[in-house]
């Protein structure tokens, strides 16, 4: 008797340990697919960033070669 208990409760153990696998899996699903995308959107602005760096770096380089070259007119 006690026999047969151990094994239903070591069957049931077995079952609540299915279900808390089934359920954790589902409820991290959607959340591992969001931080995916959040993963992919932190790259591209990351991209983003560095390319508008790089367009201000030339623009104020052309900036001040202009300056430059005007000082050197007004002082001629």
């Amino acid at each position: 008797m006690q026999q047969s208990r151990m094994c239903q409760l070591q069957v049931e153990m077995d079952q609540l340990r299915t279900e808390s696998e089934a359920r954790v899996t589902r409820e991290t699903g959607p959340i591992q697919e969001q931080l995916q995308l959040h993963v992919q959107t932190v790259g591209i602005l990351v991209g983003e960033k560095t390319e508008l760096q790089a367009a201000l770096m030339k623009s104020q380089n052309i900036a001040k070669q202009k300056a430059s070259m005007y000082s050197h007119l007004f002082l001629m």
